[in-house]
């Protein structure tokens, strides 16, 4: 049996292309390393499924902030289409102030005879 996209359970797909918000953790795996430190002895990790608009917590973390664009980029290599889209979404300061803002959003999107590591049986 193939591992692929048309047969995973988290596939958003129908015919031909379907988000994947699991397929950044095959594109950088390096993302899995990047944490936030919660309080003094928590840290949250990097996880799929990533949704875009998860982004807003990641972008005062320096690693995750390098590693993001490499992610985009690899994407086309990869086959794998990105759909750029920009909406309202509550965006956060360093300090943790949040307000609404128009914001860049990115979405990977497979086809459903793509193959990953992410892959989960239906």
């Amino acid at each position: 049996m193939t591992n692929n996209c048309g047969r995973c359970k988290h596939w958003q797909g129908s015919k031909e292309c379907g988000d994947c918000y699991r397929v950044i953790g095959s594109l950088q795996p390096k993302l899995f390393l990047c944490y936030n430190q919660i309080d003094e002895d928590t840290r949250e990790y990097f996880k799929v499924p990533f949704d875009p608009h998860d982004v807003k917590y990641w972008i005062y973390n320096e690693r995750f902030m390098t590693l993001y664009p490499i992610t985009l980029a690899l994407s086309i290599k990869s086959g794998i289409r990105r759909v750029s889209v920009r909406e309202e979404d509550m965006k956060y300061d360093q300090h943790g102030a949040e307000r609404v803002a128009v914001v860049k959003l990115h979405y990977f999107q497979t086809n459903k005879d793509y193959v990953c590591n992410q892959w989960e049986e239906k």
